[in-house]
């Protein structure tokens, strides 16, 4: 009995000798997977901090602690940001897979201003079994709180919940560098919303869409690698684009790249309801007598009122938005 009691006692012993183990080693692999990471970003123009580390959570989890994370990213189009907390597990068992929370506000400066960006909850994971992670955050709750003048319109914006994933194309072939990028926004309200559309209504909106050679855009600024990516005949395949807000909706798809000029190229077949207040507020008084008569054939008869529930042919060209071959005044223009 005792000869059994002594080889439990050992085996525990053993076992407790190689867990603790194996958490330091996951840590310590953890540790060095964050300092790679934060170098390589460097590579890509973004300096990241994590102030006052911490590494706790023994013996079931591994923790990572950062008193105000960081970043820079002078070329690109949010120029740096700063928030309270981050924190940051994963479990022993699962160790390709980490979540991760933030705490607010965020303290943000663009090229067109600084915002201040409170939450309720800002949560999200990394899994890591592929060469292209898989990565999604959530947000709900989320205002803005406080606008430098140039952004002064978006003052009190909100939304409900805000949602992003980038994943791995699952109907593409391995090492492809096609990534499936999904957005949803919902329940948001701002000014320059409310004026656009001529409803108070909340603003919701979702996107599928695959990016085709995402993998070509790994170094240099933002403005190279956009260049970068574009060369390589990098593309935005839309399956799904809708928005709504009140009685206008919109339903889209369609493919985009970008032109020397880096503004966005590509043709979209889009469905719309409620259109009529959207062309006035476009200054396109005009647009849907023409589009009448690119659909039916004929004269004017019925106006906007024709374009309910029709799926037109929207392309993007030289800096300009067509409808059919009709060029409307709207410009577009450059990412950067």
């Amino acid at each position: 009995m005792r000869k059994w009691a002594t080889v439990s006692v050992s085996s525990v012993a053993l076992s407790a000798i190689a867990w603790t183990g194996a958490w330091f080693f996951i840590a310590q692999k953890s540790a060095a997977a964050l300092d790679k990471w934060i170098e390589d970003e460097k590579s890509r123009d973004r300096f990241w901090t994590c102030a006052s580390r911490r590494t706790e959570g023994f013996p079931f989890q591994l923790q990572l602690r950062c008193h105000k994370p960081s970043f820079t990213s002078p070329t690109g189009p949010v120029q740096s940001g700063v928030a309270q907390r981050l924190m940051a597990k994963i479990d022993v068992t699962s160790p390709f897979q980490m979540g991760f929370q933030i705490e607010g506000p965020l303290e943000l400066i663009t090229r067109s201003g600084a915002a201040s960006i409170r939450w309720d909850s800002f949560i999200g994971s990394i899994r890591t079994r592929t060469a292209t992670p898989d990565i999604s955050v959530s947000a709900q709750g989320v205002l803005v709180n406080e606008v430098s003048a140039d952004l002064s319109s978006w003052a009190r914006a909100r939304a409900s919940e805000v949602a992003i994933r980038v994943q791995p194309s699952p109907d593409r072939a391995p090492g492809s560098d096609a990534q499936l990028l999904t957005t949803s926004l919902d329940g948001m309200s701002a000014a320059p919303l409310d004026a656009f559309f001529g409803s108070a209504d909340p603003f919701r909106t979702t996107l599928s869409a695959i990016i085709l050679n995402a993998g070509s855009a790994s170094s240099g600024s933002f403005s190279e690698r956009l260049d970068r990516w574009s060369e390589s005949g990098g593309r935005v395949q839309i399956g799904s684009l809708t928005a709504e807000k009140g009685a206008s909706r919109l339903d889209a798809s369609g493919d985009l790249a970008l032109d020397d000029r880096r503004r966005p190229l590509g043709k979209l077949s889009v469905r719309v309801t409620g259109v009529q207040p959207i062309l006035a507020r476009l200054n396109l008084p005009s647009a849907p007598l023409a589009i009448e008569g690119l659909l039916r054939g004929s004269g004017n008869r019925g106006g906007a009122s024709l374009l309910e529930n029709r799926t037109l042919p929207l392309e993007l060209r030289a800096g300009r938005l067509y409808i059919g071959p009709l060029r409307t005044p709207i410009v577009i223009p450059p990412l950067i």
